[in-house]
């Protein structure tokens, strides 16, 4: 019986998973299956996988129709064996020790969730041992680290999860990761970290689906910060210690989604833009936290305008400016 099982969703990946795949079956230990779930892929990521099948038996590769990656990671928890989970993406990669040094930091002090530093473009990591859930405003910390909000570069206690029955909702367009994660996280009391770095994220270049405007994903930030409020209050943290990063949350959705309004891949006219600007600042808890925030972003600042053209034109240009440098590192 495997005790690591190792979920990897794969969706068109051709180019990275070799790498991916290589990473996992050179790890230092030994006892973990990986399941592979091809979620209907349309390039030869599904005969990579079966390659691999043929040359490892821990490789397990289930096929299924185009369903997302909550689906698949969803059917991979189904199939699981071990006793512990791990997510890997299909374009990323671990380093040799990954599992090895999870594993020992999981089981050190009973701990219910074991979690390292990742590469996405920038180091993230918290040079810290062992945290303790008993109302600990070093929660905080976690969420300002991106360590809660993604099921990556983490270690999880396969009990916890078929106990309280968590998985991945897959009515969410966005953010469903970072909500699973939070309700794993919930029912932890003890969490082991390391500040090593051993998973690399690959931030890749977004295809047009990925990157077009999406008011359901603005709206899905909702339902994320009224899950992080409930489970600060579990903590029984006071407001004042999350209301910052909470507020951010919202903005930074808000300042994700308007600037898909302006990348390569928006063809809506002015007039459409400035709709969905304007729509999106009349949500509630917009216009209430502008007030309340004690430290917002200066780039956020210029969203507390009423004047939608003046936010129109700063979105133009900052368009113009990142076209520009494109432009020029693409020359070279």
């Amino acid at each position: 019986m495997p005790e690591i099982s190792i979920i990897v969703p794969v969706y068109n990946t051709e180019k990275y998973l070799p790498q991916c795949l290589d990473s996992i079956l050179d790890q230092t230990f030994s006892n973990y299956e990986v399941i592979c779930i091809n979620d209907g892929s349309k390039d030869n990521s599904l005969e990579i996988l079966e390659s691999y099948q043929q040359k490892d038996s821990r490789v397990i590769v289930i096929n299924q129709k185009n369903q997302g990656v909550s689906a698949a990671r969803n059917k991979g928890i189904d199939l699981a064996k071990g006793e512990y989970l791990v997510f890997i993406d299909s374009d990323d990669w671990v380093t040799p020790n990954y599992l090895e040094l999870l594993l020992s930091l999981i089981l050190k002090d009973n701990s219910n969730i074991s979690i390292c530093g990742f590469v996405g473009g920038s180091e993230t990591f918290i040079n810290k041992h062992c945290i303790v859930f008993e109302g600990n405003k070093e929660v905080v910390e976690l969420f300002d680290k991106i360590m809660i909000q993604t099921p990556v570069a983490k270690m999880f206690d396969k009990k916890i999860i078929d106990q309280f029955n968590l998985k991945f909702d897959i009515s969410l367009n966005f953010g469903e990761d970072y909500v699973f994660s939070l309700e794993y996280f919930s029912y932890c009391k003890f969490v082991n970290i390391t500040n090593e770095v051993m998973y690399h994220y690959f931030i890749g270049t977004p295809n047009s689906l990925s990157k077009q405007f999406n008011i359901k994903r603005f709206q899905d930030s909702e339902i994320r910060a009224n899950l992080a409020v409930n489970f600060f209050k579990k903590f029984k943290l006071e407001e004042k210690d999350y209301s910052d990063y909470v507020l951010g949350l919202y903005y930074w959705n808000f300042y994700d989604a308007a600037f898909y309004l302006y990348n390569n891949f928006s063809k809506m006219e002015k007039h459409k833009k400035l709709e969905w600007i304007k729509k999106m600042l009349e949500f509630k808890y917009i216009q209430d936290g502008f007030p309340n925030s004690q430290k917002m972003h200066p780039i956020l600042n210029i969203f507390k305008t009423e004047n939608i053209n003046k936010i129109y034109k700063y979105l133009y240009i900052r368009k113009k400016i990142i076209d520009t440098i494109t432009f020029i590192f693409n020359r070279q």
